[in-house]
């Protein structure tokens, strides 16, 4: 079997110089970034193009300080011509280093043009700064976004706040409020439900008694398409319950014997989820006798039963996964990864070793993935296997916590709980 990565950030050095892959759009890539800033020359040396004592500005001796200038970092001297030259020949030669200036938003289009902290490098323009579809809230907690047609819903942990608010921005409305710590939100037409990590429930807009409650901890949700159904996880178990219930009779789908499940994902009659604990993603069949079982590879006490395992030991983002035309998407950390949910071996399963990004928030909308990663940046790829992942939007600070698109643009929630959108590039 084999688990394919659709997205493989990493961070490439080679002589001291980080290599950018650029695109032929100029967008930036996921891979990138300059070479580290220069340490100093040598006695009576100079980096290039500040002639030094007894230096050149375009070389001379190697650099060794006794005279001559010193190649930048990213650079090396053209035993024939004399000159520090950058390596790779693409990037262009600065005072202080090498940079891609297509697409370093420190170095966009010039040596000394700097992007504003929010926009994003590309063609060595700045792109336009990200719009702010919801201010920045002083004293929020994590925000999580849904959308549903040109209709943004969040959750906001702290203040204990359901709110929605048009994509294209304006007075938000208020959904519900006085919740206890609202978390995960999924949403069908124009009704939202949530789940309650204070209480440990599940609600549903519009109504004051919870759709579900009494539960042990509830770690996922996702609808049916046709908003029906409600599937939630609950410690290892997997259940269902009618969203038009007023009683709160659920019903369990299976069960995990190890792994805690969590984010879920639903089509026809399969649901998949990664695990806490032992890092698996599986796939339950969904079935009217709700005995399925998915067992640890080691297990004495448990078989499977109506469950595949995809992938073995991730460390995957817990908010968001997806199941679309027959495969599974999740993320392992670093890296977004795909499989056949018939899959029929779990062995080889793709790393994410010395990879640099971490990744904070995911979602799949319009046959594109898209999601943030702890180096401030909002990436999008096609789901075609092997895309290169390029930045559509960055933040201040590293971080966000939620991402969602639609067909033109991306939103998503910054650490300072700011609520933005930039554009989809064509």
């Amino acid at each position: 079997m084999k688990v394919t990565t659709v997205l493989l950030p990493a961070l490439l050095a080679m002589g001291g110089v980080i290599i950018n892959c650029g695109s032929s759009d100029g967008t930036k890539p996921i891979t990138g970034g300059a070479g580290a800033a220069n340490t100093g020359a040598g006695t009576g040396g100079a980096p290039v193009g500040s002639g030094g004592s007894g230096g050149s500005t375009t070389g001379g001796s190697s650099g060794d300080g006794t005279g001559g200038a010193k190649c930048v970092p990213g650079s090396l001297k053209d035993p024939d011509t004399g000159m520090c030259v950058c390596r790779p020949a693409t990037n262009k030669l600065c005072s202080d280093g090498c940079y891609d200036t297509a697409n370093d938003p420190d170095h966009c289009g010039d040596c000394t043009a700097k992007c504003e902290a929010t926009q994003v490098c590309g063609a060595s323009k700045c792109s336009a700064t990200p719009k702010a579809v919801v201010p920045a809230a002083a004293g929020c907690g994590t925000l999580r976004l849904a959308i549903s047609g040109s209709t943004l819903y969040w959750t906001d942990e702290t203040h204990g706040t359901v709110q929605s608010v048009a994509t294209a921005g304006g007075a938000a409305t208020s959904v519900a409020t006085a919740q206890m710590k609202p978390g995960l939100i999924a949403v069908n037409g124009t009704t939202a439900y949530w789940v309650n990590s204070g209480d440990k429930t599940i609600m549903k807009a519009g109504s004051a008694t919870p759709l579900v409650t009494g539960k042990t901890g509830i770690g996922g949700i996702t609808l049916s398409t046709d908003g029906k159904t409600l599937y939630f996880a609950d410690g290892v178990t997997i259940n269902s319950i009618s969203t038009t219930a007023t009683d709160g009779k659920s019903t369990l789908i299976g069960k995990e014997d190890s792994g805690i499940p969590h984010a879920l994902a639903v089509e026809n009659d399969n649901i998949a989820y990664p695990t806490e604990l032992n890092g698996d993603v599986d796939v339950m069949k969904i079935t009217a006798q709700g005995d399925s079982v998915c067992a640890s590879e080691d297990s004495t006490t448990a078989t499977n039963k109506g469950c595949t395992r995809l992938s073995r030991s991730q460390t995957p983002y817990f908010d968001a996964m997806y199941l679309i035309g027959g495969k599974a998407y999740w993320t392992n950390q670093t890296a977004v990864e795909v499989q056949d949910i018939t899959a029929t071996s779990a062995d080889a399963v793709a790393t994410a070793g010395g990879q640099a990004l971490k990744i904070t928030a995911f979602s799949i909308s319009n046959s594109a993935a898209f999601f943030a990663a702890d180096d401030g940046y909002i990436y999008t790829s096609p789901l075609t296997t092997g895309s290169m992942a390029l930045a559509v939007a960055r933040t201040a600070s590293p971080g966000a916590t939620s991402v969602v698109a639609d067909a033109t643009n991306v939103y998503f929630a910054t650490p300072d709980c700011a609520i933005n959108s930039q554009p989809i590039p064509k």
